[in-house]
């Protein structure tokens, strides 16, 4: 079998509060200055970390109206961006499901609830030969924020790009390792995950992330902040780690901005996924 040439992924860990102060229109200058740098050191797909486009946190009354700046002409914005640099990202950013009716039982805010639009955490994909994004929407929520604030997704996502199957996951739903095997198992190589973690949690970097590549067999790019926003502190840890446990790349608690590395076919030292199948091994 002959292998696939290897991508260049990257990760850009960014300093928060990043573009919160700066609304919608400075998170697009950013998002196309760190494509241009991206762009530069090779990397084909970029990733960014979780509601980079809209800010992480914010009080659960003003999502819904920050959720609906994010208008198609925005979003076309982006895609053109895909186009012209010729490069690919996963942007994660608030989106409002105009016609979605609100099912999650946990949304119990009146002012999200009276709006009759249901406001989802998504990370969105750009290709360069896209008219338009693919969307994922988170299915973990973390926490009373989250769980009062998003409707939660229902789907994963995955996609080819340069001869590659990519999965996206956001933040929370990558410490599950059920959803990490449910896309490795339907053939995603990679995972694209926008994050915002925080102390004290620096057994999930340390320990989830890589344990999550080498018991699927994927290779996982997991995009953090770092520094302080509205009394949260993120911890960086930005990661690009694959399945053979022979490559990794760990970016500093505050670093800001690109790390890279590539991914490419290998072999993981033990394939549990091939396990799994020759012995018929069930929960």
């Amino acid at each position: 079998m002959t292998s696939r040439p290897p991508l260049q992924l990257g990760v850009w860990q960014a300093t928060a509060p990043s573009v919160l102060s700066g609304g919608i229109a400075d998170a697009v200058q950013s998002i196309t200055q760190a494509l241009t740098h991206a762009k530069k050191a090779g990397v084909e797909i970029l990733v960014f970390p979780e509601c980079f486009l809209t800010g992480y946190f914010r009080p659960t009354e003003e999502v819904p109206a920050i959720a609906a700046q994010v208008s198609k002409a925005i979003l076309e914005q982006l895609a053109d961006l895909a186009k012209t640099i010729d490069i690919a990202f996963v942007l994660g950013s608030y989106a409002l499901m105009e016609d979605a009716p609100i099912e999650n039982a946990t949304v119990k805010n009146t002012a999200i609830k009276n709006t009759a639009k249901a406001v989802t955490n998504t990370a969105y994909v750009f290709l360069p030969a896209a008219q338009k994004p693919l969307a994922y929407h988170k299915r973990a929520l973390f926490g009373d924020w989250e769980k009062s604030t998003f409707q939660r997704g229902t789907k994963p996502l995955l996609f080819n790009h340069r001869n590659y199957t990519f999965a996206v996951l956001i933040c929370y739903d990558i410490e599950f390792p059920e959803l990490t095997r449910e896309v490795a198992q339907l053939g995603a190589d990679a995972l694209l995950v926008p994050t915002a973690l925080m102390e004290p949690e620096h057994w999930i970097a340390d320990c989830f992330i890589p344990t999550r590549a080498i018991e699927s067999g994927v290779t996982i790019a997991y995009a953090n902040y770092t520094g302080k926003s509205q009394n949260l502190s993120f911890i960086g840890k930005s990661q690009i780690y694959n399945p053979s446990a022979q490559k990794k790349v760990i970016a500093p608690p505050n670093h800001h901005g690109l790390i890279t590395a590539n991914l490419e076919d290998l072999k993981p030292y033990t394939d549990y996924l091939d396990e799994i199948k020759i012995q018929n091994i069930k929960p």
